[in-house]
C-alpha cells in the first residue's frame, strides 16, 4: 500500500474535529510547511482548516529564523492554517497551540511537556517540540515540530545540548500522523473559544502548563536584555518579568530559561 495513502488514513481516522485539520496534504519533502501555508493562503488556495505534513523539510524554521533540522522520518513536521479570528485574538493563537500540544503528549505518549513561553515544549528542561506561528492575511499559520526518534548521539552531533525525543524519553515509537491528529483534535475546541471571545479558560490552562513561571529568564530584544524572574502570563498571552525597576511584560523576542545546564 502506498506509504502516502497510509500516512493520511491513519491521520484522518483519529481526526474527531468538525473542519480543522480536514483538508490534509502530505509531501514526501517541502521548503518549509509554514511557508507552503501562507503561499497558498496568499494565493488563495487553501482550504478551510489545511493542514500541511512534511516528511521532510529543507528549509525548517523556529522563531527568530532559526533552523529546525527535519531528519526524514525522525519527526513531526506540520503546519495548519487557523480559522479567521478577531485582531485582537490572534496574539493568543500559540498560547493555544502549546496547550493543545501539550495534552495531545500527554495522550498519545504518556510525556508530561510544559510549555516554556513563548514557543517550545519541554520536558526535564530538554527540547521537545517547538512550536510557530506566523500572521498572513489576518490569518495565522501555525508550525509544529516534535522531535520522536533522534537519539543522543543526533543532539551531540547538532550541537543541540538541550534537545530530546519522545523515543529518549519513553524508549517508545509514536506515530507521527496519529499525535499530529490528537493536536488537531485538542486545538479546535480552543480556537472555538477564542472566536467566542472566551479566553480565561485558555489563559488558565497555558499558566498552569507554564514551567517559565516561578523561574529565572532572560529577555532579548534590539533595543536590550532584562533579567528576571517569570512572575505571571497576562490575558495578551505575555509574559511578565518582575525585575529590579518592576514588572515588564513582554510580547516577542527571545526569553530563555535558566537551567541547571545554562539557558535554555
Amino acid at each position: 500500500m502506498n506509504e502516502s495513502f497510509t500516512y493520511l488514513a491513519e491521520y484522518l481516522s483519529a481526526l474527531h474535529t468538525r473542519e480543522l485539520g480536514r483538508a490534509p496534504e502530505l509531501f514526501d519533502t517541502l521548503d518549509s510547511t509554514n511557508a507552503y501555508l501562507k503561499r497558498e493562503h496568499t494565493a488563495g488556495r487553501a482550504p478551510a482548516g489545511a493542514v500541511a505534513i512534511a516528511l521532510r523539510q529543507t528549509a525548517g524554521r523556529g522563531r527568530l529564523g532559526r533552523t529546525w533540522e527535519s531528519i526524514p522520518g525522525a519527526g513531526l513536521y506540520f503546519s495548519l492554517l487557523a480559522p479567521r479570528l478577531p485582531m485582537e485574538r490572534l496574539s493568543l493563537v500559540p498560547v493555544a497551540v502549546g496547550v493543545a500540544a501539550a495534552a495531545a503528549l500527554q495522550e498519545i505518549a504518556e510525556v508530561t511537556a510544559g510549555i516554556k513561553w513563548p514557543n517550545d515544549l519541554i520536558v526535564s528542561d530538554r527540547k521537545l517540540s517547538g512550536i510557530l506561528c506566523e500572521g498572513v492575511l489576518g490569518r495565522a499559520v501555525c508550525g509544529i515540530g516534535v522531535n520522536l526518534l533522534q537519539d543522543a548521539a543526533f543532539f551531540v552531533r547538532a550541537e543541540l545540548p538541550h534537545g530530546t525525543s519522545l523515543l529518549l524519553e519513553t524508549g517508545r515509537v509514536v506515530s507521527a500522523p496519529r499525535l499530529a491528529a490528537e493536536i488537531v483534535n485538542r486545538l479546535e475546541p480552543w480556537l472555538d473559544e477564542l472566536s467566542a471571545g472566551k479566553i480565561d479558560a485558555l489563559i488558565d490552562r497555558f499558566r498552569e502548563n507554564c514551567v517559565s513561571i516561578g523561574r529565572e529568564v532572560r529577555a532579548i530584544s534590539p533595543t536590550g536584555e532584562l533579567a528576571g524572574i517569570a512572575v505571571d502570563v497576562d490575558a495578551e498571552g505575555r509574559l511578565v518579568i518582575e525585575h529590579a525597576d518592576g514588572c515588564t511584560a513582554v510580547s516577542a523576542g527571545e526569553v530563555q530559561l535558566r537551567t541547571v545546564r545554562g539557558y535554555l
